[in-house]
């Protein structure tokens, strides 16, 4: 596997992680990590970083992790990557059978780190968009 792709998961791991911690002591409950939906037997484009519970609110978080404060991490999830986070969310409750009632919303979390990676900044944006 190329090196710079190697780092550039690890540094996403290292975000997701950090990220995770976080939220955990921000009142978060974990529910699933990582979750990659199949539809008809079909694994779905992209996944959800994390699936969380804030309070009786089901959270779909989107972790953006940098280097360096070029731009703000959260400023990459853009339209195309919202109606994906969309599309794995309802492919989420469907395949939880969670009802189409259930209170939901879009988190995303901005984890700048150290290039040892040890996290500098961790910023958590609640309902950070809307599905359309």
């Amino acid at each position: 596997m190329n090196t710079n792709l190697q780092r550039r998961k690890l540094i996403g791991k290292a975000g997701e992680t950090a990220a995770q911690n976080y939220i955990e002591t921000q009142g978060y409950s974990i529910c699933d990590l990582n979750f990659r939906p199949k539809i008809d037997g079909v694994r779905l484009r992209g996944e959800i970083d994390i699936v969380a519970l804030d309070g009786n609110t089901l959270c779909f978080v989107e972790v953006k992790t940098r280097l360096k404060r070029l731009s703000s991490p959260e400023e990459s999830v853009d339209g195309r990557k919202r109606t994906q986070l969309v599309k794995l969310a309802e492919a989420y409750l469907f395949e939880r059978k969670i009802s189409a009632e259930t209170q939901c919303r879009f988190d995303v979390v901005s984890v700048i780190m150290t290039p040892s990676l040890s996290p500098v900044e961790i910023v958590l944006i609640r309902d950070a968009f809307s599905p359309e």
